[in-house]
């Protein structure tokens, strides 16, 4: 990540909140370890290697999962935790 990827993490924190962030930062990291893999099985890239991939467009996905599913998710998430 660049400073960039953190500003942009600041501002989806600052305008959604913490919990908005957090979501964010966890749905871009598995929308950009799906596209990694995908990269690897397609041979643009190799396993050990180094490939440069911007991280800018996975925080915006992330953003756009949490603007349009993000308070179903985070429910569904914490109702395995409810008492029963």
């Amino acid at each position: 990540m660049g400073f960039g990827d953190v500003k942009l993490l600041g501002a989806v924190g600052a305008f959604f909140g913490p919990v908005a962030a957090l979501m964010t930062i966890i749905v871009s990291a598995f929308v950009g370890s799906i596209v990694g893999v995908a990269l690897i099985a397609r041979g643009k890239t190799k396993l050990g290697g180094y490939t440069a991939i911007p991280y800018g467009p996975f925080i915006a996905i992330g953003v756009l999962v949490w603007m349009y599913w993000g308070n179903p998710i985070v429910s569904w998430y914490l109702s395995f935790f409810a008492a029963k």
